[in-house]
């Protein structure tokens, strides 16, 4: 059976569509379903090239006719109500990935696997199969894993990025902290130069650019950065974190992050940042929960509709 992937990631909308996308490619793929990607950057595209997927750059999504599938997902903020209904004649499954709750969703299945999913409101959406919530997320399996050793900072924020924000923040860091600081940079930039010259000055700080690599978070003793996928990643990871919101479902996902044990700052806040860290460093502080690996179970109820 083929799929179809519709998803948005560039400067404007970051890596978090693309790498939650990936790992549903992924556990399909497992299941001998044929996958495509049409992405809106080349970066994106070379991503899906290395994780073993094809892939084609569109600049806008709506304005191709797509190849004939069994499904199409979609996880773009820019694909209209009417667009989605008129996909219905080439695909027996439409998939909605979406942070927020649609206005109008003609689809088959609805994925909001964050945090916050638990306080919207689904009830209009009667003949979609709502998948809410992180029973159902989209977080890659190697998250789930129990590791002993993790020694390593993690730095991040956001594929709107280039490194200025980092750099602001590893600058405090590097007076708090002997450890290994890897800064994330997303390959739609290049670093920010004062960033290049404080990794060269400083052999502790490394500038992991271009990758997409989460093995670098996964072994991380403490994640810095917004309070995007790579947040909700470490928090899976169990990950002590100090998160910054940067847009209006961050705010949401951060809210429940903190109930849930990371540390918020409500302001952009260098010095801020590096002192939480710090402090949390300093307590162990533990992250507690009991969510497991949730995209398997995505995967099973696309197959029961597809069968």
């Amino acid at each position: 059976m083929k799929i179809i992937f519709l998803v948005d990631s560039n400067k404007e909308s970051g890596l978090g569509h693309l790498s939650r996308n990936i790992v549903f490619a992924k556990e399909l793929k497992k299941k001998r379903f044929n996958i495509i990607f049409f992405v809106t950057s080349y970066f994106a595209k070379q991503i899906c090239f290395k994780e073993g997927f094809r892939a084609e750059k569109k600049n806008n999504l709506e304005k191709y006719n797509y190849p004939k599938a069994d499904a199409i997902v979609i996880d773009s903020y820019h694909i209209s109500s009417s667009y989605m209904s008129s996909l219905k004649k080439n695909y027996f499954l439409r998939i909605l990935i979406s942070d927020k709750t649609p206005k109008n969703c003609d689809c088959e299945i609805v994925i909001n696997h964050n945090l916050y999913a638990k306080n919207l409101n689904y009830s209009k959406f009667k003949h979609s199969k709502i998948l809410k919530g992180p029973k159902f997320n989209l977080i890659d399996k190697k998250f789930f894993v129990k590791r002993k050793k993790r020694n390593n900072i993690t730095v991040f924020f956001g594929g709107k990025d280039n490194g200025l924000l980092s750099f602001l923040v590893v600058k405090e860091l590097i007076r708090f902290f002997d450890q290994k600081i890897n800064v994330l940079i997303a390959g739609f930039h290049k670093p920010n130069k004062e960033l290049i010259k404080l990794s060269n000055e400083n052999n502790l700080v490394k500038i992991i650019h271009n990758k997409f690599n989460n093995s670098i978070l996964e072994k991380s003793s403490i994640f810095i950065g917004s309070s995007g996928v790579v947040a909700y990643e470490a928090y899976m990871s169990k990950i002590p974190s100090v998160i910054f919101a940067k847009s209006s479902n961050q705010k949401m996902n951060s809210i429940e992050l903190k109930k849930n044990g990371f540390k918020v700052i409500d302001r952009f806040s260098p010095k801020l940042f590096a002192k939480e860290a710090y402090k949390l460093f300093n307590t162990k502080k533990k992250i507690q929960h009991n969510f497991t690996y949730g995209t398997n179970k995505i995967v099973n109820e696309v197959i029961k509709i597809l069968k």
